[in-house]
């Protein structure tokens, strides 16, 4: 039984940035460029995300995706379907998952960090790698959204903190706060699959389960006032609506990282969070946008 649909077609790089926004606007799982032309790639820098001139795009959708919807948004985006046209194919889980696996591979973020599929050896340059099967949930560190909390991650101090990571996905971030020496990290989504998808992943990096857990949205640790340092990588809408749940559970001084955010949502962002978090100027990376702020409210116990 398909519990996907993939959407192939093809793309030329200039058009790139702005057909991958779209694409997880209308609520891709997840996105995979491929090289159309058999083109080699030239040298690129450490941490970046090679593309080629020409490529095969794939993108998965949930079996519920509205099909026609779908297709009228993105020919407002990329014009009618042309060269190669857009090809709609159901694709199981055991598919996908196996489709994933073969295409992934270790990825460095700053000096210490890297995120390595669980199938391969961590590169000899990486002091503190993160293994990662993302079974059905959303989190690799290929997106700009995950790679910028990764660049942060690794180039800010975890020691000894409580950090919640809020829309955990595959539980990336969380890991990555653990493995870099977080006190005790508390990952939290609305999707049971998730939450499972996050335990199996730190066990796998054989982490402390008493001090790395997971839980629903409904039904997490109560640690109001106590968390140093909260990653919310969702997306703008629930981040704005989340903005006082999110608040209350800082630490005096404590740390908020927004990521999931387009360039034209960052003032609204912004402004859901005013009255309590003073933000740094926002760091950009391909349309999105990762805000890091403090908590300015000192009268929490």
């Amino acid at each position: 039984m398909s519990a996907y649909l993939q959407l192939e077609f093809l793309l030329s790089a200039d058009d790139l940035e702005r057909t991958e926004t779209a694409l997880f606007e209308l609520g891709a799982h997840a996105v995979t460029l491929l090289d159309a032309e058999n083109q080699l790639l030239v040298e690129y820098e450490r941490g970046e995300n090679p593309v080629w001139n020409n490529m095969r795009v794939l993108a998965l959708f949930g079996i519920e995706a509205d099909l026609d919807s779908l297709r009228a948004e993105l020919a407002l985006v990329l014009g009618p379907p042309g060269r190669g046209s857009w090809q709609l194919t159901p694709l199981p889980d055991q598919d996908w998952h196996r489709a994933w696996m073969d295409r992934y591979e270790p990825i460095q973020f700053g000096q210490r960090l890297c995120v390595c599929p669980s199938w391969h050896s961590a590169p000899v340059h990486c002091s503190h790698p993160v293994l990662l099967d993302p079974g059905t949930a959303f989190g690799t560190g290929t997106h700009a959204t995950t790679a910028m909390c990764l660049q942060w991650l690794d180039a800010n101090d975890c020691e000894g903190q409580t950090i919640v990571d809020f829309g955990s996905g595959s539980g990336v971030l969380a890991i990555a706060a653990a493995v870099l020496g977080a006190e005790r990290v508390i990952a939290i989504d609305n999707d049971p699959d998730a939450v499972s998808n996050s335990r199996e992943n730190m066990q796998r990096n054989q982490l402390d389960m008493n001090r790395c857990t997971a839980h629903l949205d409904t039904n997490y640790p109560d640690v109001r006032g106590n968390v140093h340092l909260l990653i919310a990588n969702i997306l703008a809408a629930p981040l704005q609506r989340l903005a006082p749940q999110l608040c209350e559970l800082l630490a005096p001084n404590g740390r908020l990282l927004l990521s999931g955010i387009l360039e034209e949502q960052a003032e609204e962002v912004i402004a859901a969070y005013n009255d309590t978090i003073h933000f740094d100027q926002p760091t950009v990376q391909d349309g999105w946008v990762m805000l890091v702020g403090i908590n300015m409210d000192r009268q929490k116990i």
